[in-house]
Formats: structure tokens, C-alpha cells, sequence
């Protein structure tokens, strides 16, 4: 799939109920920032969370914390439309806690969309999140990671720039497309 094709599907309207085909589609991420090891457990986790989703959450979304020293990772609830880590307060109080990027922050989106302007905003500005992911609900999967010559301060002027430009068609889109220009690396799929 091409960058572009990402963007080019039809959204959809509602929620897309998961099944467990989307969940055996998960694929090993192909990120050049994690070993092999942690890639098959990022794969892993990402089965786990739909199956969750699917479960106990009506696949509404859900995610998890992850904290990179262990791999342990905080459960967090959210609805059709959203997630807060507020709702949970150990996953918020270890958001707050943690030290700079040593967390992972994955979650679904029922509409099987890529990353909203909330995610985006809430990754840019959370020092302690490392890389954020969404899993949709038919097994895609979506990655974006803060490379070593990430600067909040220039990445955050930067989407500021791309979201006030009323000249730009799809803002997610086109901040996606450039990101590495603030040190981050935006990856789909996998293998």
C-alpha cells in the first residue's frame, strides 16, 4: 500500500465490528527503531488489545501504556469515538512519571482510521510517550516514532503551522507525509 492509498479509502461511517480474521491479519511492524524481539511483541500486543476490544469493549477503542523497561502496560477504556488516559489514574499517574520516551501509547480506531488531530496533539506533547500506534478494527496498523532528533518545540510549530494553513486539504495527511522533517517517522503496515 502507498502512502497516498492510505488516505484515498473510504472512511467509514461507523464502526467496523471486529472479527477474528482482522486480528490473525496483524502483521510484524516493520520499524527500524526496535529490534526484532520487540517487534514481534509489539505484533503481539496489538493482537491482544483487539481481542480485548472485541471482548470486553464492544470494539470501541482501548489501549495500552506500555512500559518499555518491562513490557508491562496499563489498560485504558475508551468509547466509539475516543480514549483518555485520564479515565484510568495508574496509566495517567505513569504518563506523568515516566521518563522521557519510555513508554508506548497503542490503540484501536473502530472507524478504521489513521491518526487523528488528537493523537497527533497528545503524542507531540507528552515527552514520556516514545511511539504511538493505532490498530484499526480490520487489522491495519499505523506507527509513529519520535527519532533521537526529535524537539518538541520544533515538531509542535510545525503541526501548529500545518493546522492554522486553511490552504492544506487533508492536515493529517500532509503532516504525516512530512513529519520526518521534525524528527519523527511515520510507518504503516507491516510483514
Amino acid at each position: 500500500m502507498t502512502f497516498e492509498e492510505i488516505f484515498d479509502e473510504q472512511a467509514r461511517t461507523s464502526k467496523m465490528l471486529i472479527t477474528e480474521g482482522a486480528i490473525s491479519r496483524i502483521a510484524v511492524p516493520k520499524l527500524k527503531e526496535f529490534d526484532e524481539n520487540e517487534k514481534d511483541l509489539i505484533k503481539k500486543l496489538h493482537k491482544e488489545l483487539l481481542a480485548i476490544a472485541k471482548d470486553k469493549n464492544k470494539s470501541d477503542e482501548v489501549g495500552f501504556l506500555v512500559d518499555l523497561v518491562d513490557w508491562t502496560y496499563q489498560i485504558i477504556f475508551g468509547g466509539e469515538r475516543g480514549i483518555s488516559i485520564r479515565s484510568n489514574p495508574e496509566a495517567k499517574e505513569k504518563l506523568l512519571t515516566s521518563p522521557s520516551r519510555s513508554l508506548l501509547f497503542l490503540h484501536n480506531h473502530p472507524r478504521n482510521k489513521v491518526f487523528s488531530e488528537r493523537d497527533l496533539n497528545s503524542f507531540l506533547t507528552s515527552d514520556a510517550i516514545l511511539m504511538v500506534t493505532v490498530v484499526c478494527n480490520n487489522g491495519r496498523t499505523y506507527y509513529l516514532v519520535k527519532n533521537v532528533d526529535y524537539s518538541s518545540d520544533k515538531a509542535l510549530r510545525y503541526y501548529d503551522d500545518i493546522f492554522e494553513d486553511s490552504t492544506i486539504e487533508n492536515n493529517v495527511k500532509e503532516f504525516l507525509r512530512t513529519c520526518n522533517k521534525v524528527g519523527l517517522s511515520f510507518y504503516y503496515g507491516g510483514y
